[in-house]
Order: C-alpha cells, then structure tokens, then sequence
C-alpha cells in the first residue's frame, strides 16, 4: 500500500488522533487486525519512527488488534453467538441487544454527556425493527438495557405504543417482563433504572436549535447556554480532545437530509420529535473545503493556490450548499419569523456565490478572536436573518473593544499560530490544553454562538412585539 509523502512529520498527539478513528470500542483500544496492519504502515509513512518505535508505541498506546468482535471481546462474543443460534427468546434477546449496542458505540460513546437523543431514538426504531421486531416497544427495551450497561441516558420523548397519549418506558418495561428479557424478581428495579435514566420533557413550548454541520461542538456549546434542545447533523463524529467525541443526532449527509419532506430544518425538527408551538431556529455551518481562501478557491482567484484553484465546485459541495439554503428557505416560509444563521470563513467564495447573494445577501464579517476561545484571529462571514441581525449589530464585540478576549489584538501583537505554520512562519502551532489542534483551529467560539443565539431569540422577540402592537393599532 502505498501513501502520498507529507512535508509536515506526525507528532505522537496526531498519530493518537488518527488511531483512535479506527477503534470499536467504548475505551478506544482494540482494532481489527487487518485495520492494524494498515495503521503500521501509515504511521511508519508520516511520522518518520522506525518499525519498532511504532510497534512500542502502539503498545505503549495500548492499542491492541482484535481477531474477534472488538465491541464484546471474544469470551463473551462466543456466548452470544450461541444464544443467537440456540433462537427463542433469549436469542432473540442478544441479537436485539448486539444490534443496539453497536449503534450506540459508533453513535454516542466517548462523548461528552452520553445522551442517546430523541432524534437517535426514533432513527433506531425505523431502523433496527428487522432485527428487534415489529413492536417499537423491542426496540425501545433494547436501547433502555444496552444504555443502561453502557453508562448512557436516554431522551424519551411522547406517548406510548401506536401513537397513543402513553408512558413510553412503562410500556416497553412490560414488555420486556412478558417476553422475559427482564425476570420477574427484578421487574420493579429494572423500572426504577429505566426512569432513572430518561430523559423526560417538560410540558410547555420549547426554544430549538437546528445545527447543520455540528463540527467540533463550539457551536453545539454556546447554544447549549440560550436554547432548551441543540439538534445537529454531521456527516461523521470529531474527536475535540479531553472531552471525547463530538455526538450529532443525525449521522449523514447533507444531501440525504435535503430528500426529507420539507427539507433539512424541517425534517430534523420532525425526525427529534418537536412539538406544534415549539420555536426553531437554525445554524448553518457550511463545509469550507472548496470556499475558504486557505483551501484554494473554486473561483479561480489571481492568488489562488491548491487542489481546487480555478475549478468548479464539485457535485457534492453544490448539493450539501443546496440543501443548506432550501432548509433554511422552507422554514421560514412556514414561519416568517424564523431566525438562522449561516457561517463560513469571512473570505470563502460564499461571499460572490450567486444563491447566497439572491438569497441572504453578502453577510458580515465578524473577527472570531474577540469572543475568545482560539488563538488564531480567524474571521467569519455570517449571513443572518434580519430580525437576528439587527439585535448582533447592537451587540457585537470588536477586538480591541473594551469587553473584547483577545489580548493580542489589545496590546497590537500578531496572533499565535493554530493551523500549520505557512512557509516562511516561524511562530510554533499551538493548541488549546485538553483540544486536539484540529479543534483548536476548527472550533467556534463558543462565546460567539451563545451571543448569536440570544440575539435569535430577542430578535424573534421584538419582531412578535411589533407585530402585536401593529395589531393592536389596527
């Protein structure tokens, strides 16, 4: 196998980075043999060590390859797989479980709060109905058991079986007595359990944010502070360092999200189970690898440098930008008031794409070191409804302002250096203690999306205000 030679030589914290992705487990040791050998090979490529420099560390690392089932380990694999092939409802039990308990590693493990998400659950019971069963109360027991083994919560959301007013984990509690997968003898703490780690909701309206393109959670944080429930969607999890993996709700792309009736916004407020009078708002962080003018540009720009200089954009690219812009479009013609937000580097080609123009207008630049959290002084353009707009404007921190986090541009000094260093740059690349640099360089500020997302909902606030006393004039 051969791998293209790269000028930059992996440290040990890229190489842990990289691994780590190929793991199958809760704790991130075990993987597959054929996986291992490929990741020896890729790391006597980029890192420059000898053969037994990488077979130490990875050792050292306590990576270990796995012939068997990396997720169960092979003792306990064996049982399984007897069980399973013995049939009856014990079988039938473990296979339920196996199915679950693989999507949840690869969904909500190594997260920051281990929380399998209304959206997750309602995606698992469309989909793992031909191995737990028909009955949405299977598939409902079988997420309570393996998040339970497993260390997680569980949002769970409405009424009961068939779509009648009901208590969902009472339901699926029953069930799971009368099929005997819980034994009678420890019935009532098994449901004592259950309650505990549900997620319930309250009964009143909520504030929702929609997040298309969750990132490495900068965003995901600061809405966190301002909004009752942060929906996203990625196309995969990003490891952001000590606080484990990022958690998207929904695990695809963009344009699979764009098939949904009503498009994205819409689909994913449906699909995470929102309520009629809940209010919606909506992010959009727009994927920068043919836009940003570090990357190279599809424009075709005199300075132009890199892989996609002077090219199109590619079918991909075009298609998770369409499905962006119709999201957002959609929800606010079902509701006018609708507030979002839409984000890329302050110099990408967004800013002369003719959608975004026709459609949003040419946005504004906002410098992203003045709300801390980086060392960069990267900008952002952000594209943003009127209502919201208005109240940023009123609200926005510069850099050298008084309230500004930016201590370099305060004392006039250059920035630290957080992606890699350009030719010529001899300032070192830093990162941020407990972040991988990849989330470093890529974060938002979570300070900056708190701040975005007051001012969505005091912008839809003075909107419905004036909206009343027009009312009330006429």
């Amino acid at each position: 196998m051969c791998f293209a030679k790269t000028t930059y030589k992996w440290t040990e914290e890229d190489a842990t980075e990289y691994v780590r992705g190929y793991t199958h487990d809760a704790k991130q040791q075990w993987i597959r043999q054929e996986d291992y050998d490929r990741l020896v090979k890729r790391l006597l490529s980029d890192t420059g060590w000898t053969a037994k420099r990488v077979k130490a560390w990875m050792a050292g690392s306590r990576f270990k390859a796995c012939k068997s089932n990396p997720v169960l380990g092979t003792k306990r694999a064996r049982e399984e797989a007897k069980l399973i092939e013995q049939g009856g409802s014990e079988g039938h039990r473990v296979e339920a479980l196996q199915a679950v308990r693989v999507a949840l590693t690869d969904r909500v493990a190594e997260s920051a709060e281990m929380v399998v998400t209304a959206a997750m659950v309602q995606e698992l019971e469309d989909n793992r109905r031909t191995v737990c069963g028909k009955d949405r109360r299977t598939v409902t027991a079988a997420i309570l058991i393996a998040a339970a083994e497993m260390g997680m919560r569980v949002e769970v959301f409405d009424g009961g079986a068939r779509g009648r007013a009901g208590d969902r984990v009472a339901e699926a509690h029953q069930w799971a007595v009368e099929a005997g997968w819980v034994q009678k003898a420890a019935a009532t703490a098994t449901l004592a359990q259950w309650r505990d780690l549900a997620i319930r909701r309250g009964p009143g309206a909520q504030t929702i944010m929609i997040e298309m393109g969750v990132g490495w959670e900068g965003a995901t944080e600061g809405f966190k502070k301002v909004f009752d429930r942060v929906v996203g969607i990625d196309n995969r999890r990003h490891r952001i360092g000590d606080k484990g993996w990022t958690q998207p709700d929904f695990l695809r792309e963009f344009q699979d999200a764009n098939e949904w009736e009503g498009g994205m916004v819409l689909g994913m407020a449906s699909r995470a189970r929102a309520r009629k009078g809940d209010r919606l708002s909506s992010f959009g962080s727009i994927d920068c690898t043919e836009e940003s003018l570090a990357q190279a540009l599809n424009y075709g720009k005199a300075h132009g440098k890199g892989y996609y200089a002077g090219k199109p954009r590619s079918v991909w690219a075009q298609g998770g930008l369409d499905a962006v812009i119709r999201g957002v479009r959609e929800a606010r013609a079902q509701d006018p008031l609708h507030q979002f937000a839409l984000e890329n580097p302050a110099y990408s080609a967004l800013r002369k794409d003719g959608q975004m123009i026709k459609y949003f207008g040419e946005g504004i630049v906002v410098q992203g070191c003045a709300y801390g959290g980086r060392l960069t002084g990267k900008g952002y353009r952000f594209w943003m409804s009127p209502e919201t707009l208005e109240v940023f404007l009123e609200r926005q921190i510069l850099p050298k302002a008084k309230a500004s986090k930016c201590k370099e541009c305060k004392a006039g000094r250059k920035h630290r250096q957080a992606a890699c260093p350009q030719k010529g740059d001899d300032r070192e690349r830093e990162s941020i203690t407990g972040e991988t640099k990849k989330a470093t360089k890529n974060r938002i500020p979570v300070l900056l999306a708190e701040m975005i997302g007051g001012c969505m909902i005091e912008g839809r606030r003075r909107a419905e205000s004036r909206a009343h006393g027009k009312r009330k004039r006429s």
